[in-house]
């Protein structure tokens, strides 16, 4: 699930389609012969996301709410931008209403946690991606995002079950083998640690993260030995 998925909007239209990159003249010919079409507003703000025109986007999401208050779509993109510009709390207000006009909206629950991430607020980013695998409960990157929060809070139990689980659905996800080893690295439990680091190593020789930790635990083990 990608962190940003912008959604384009023709009526009542399903959100996964995406503007091509090069319509935004397109669209502003559309706005200029339908000035008060909503979702056009919010496609050519859509097409502006798309050339990393993020200031022109919010101001076409806009005057698409300004147009239809109640349009899902302008709102979770102006969220994004939002976002993306770090302009956290508006994107939390934006996101907040979305899944509150639309429950089972996965990615707005999905951003809203990694908002949340953002500003270190744990419990409410759990609370976001456990709604998220209530609705998708395959997604193993939500499953690492559930997990890392939980770490956070110190629930390592859960935690760690919440990475096996990852893995149960992907076997070769190296980066859950390499947080499943974290936490037990936190517990003490260094054998475990050490074979988690080496797994995600095997499965991701570039993934560096995993590397610096085995490297540093076998030091580790080196000096103690």
């Amino acid at each position: 699930m990608n962190t940003y998925n912008v959604n384009t909007t023709q009526g009542s239209s399903a959100r996964t389609s995406h503007a091509p990159l090069n319509t935004i003249a397109y669209y502003q010919r559309i706005v200029t012969l339908q000035p008060r079409n909503a979702e056009s507003h919010c496609n050519l703000g859509v097409a502006f996301w798309t050339q990393g025109k993020l200031d022109k986007a919010i101001t076409c999401y806009w005057r698409a709410l300004v147009l239809k208050p109640k349009l899902t779509e302008a709102l979770y993109n102006l969220g994004n931008a939002f976002a993306a510009q770090e302009r956290l709390d508006a994107a939390i207000a934006c996101y907040r209403r979305v899944v509150t006009s639309e429950p089972d909206f996965a990615d707005a629950h999905y951003n809203l946690g990694n908002a949340f991430v953002t500003q270190e607020r744990f419990e409410e980013a759990a609370t976001c991606f456990q709604r998220v695998l209530e609705l998708q409960p395959d997604d193993v990157e939500v499953r690492l995002r559930l997990g890392a929060a939980l770490c956070h809070r110190r629930k390592l139990g859960e935690a760690i079950a919440c990475f096996r689980r990852a893995l149960v659905l992907k076997p070769d996800f190296a980066e859950a083998h390499s947080a499943l080893g974290y936490v037990f690295e936190a517990l003490g439990r260094m054998d475990e640690a050490s074979a988690c680091f080496q797994r995600a190593s095997a499965l991701k020789p570039d993934f560096a993260q995993a590397r610096v930790s085995l490297n540093a635990y076998t030091k580790n083990r080196r000096r103690v030995g």
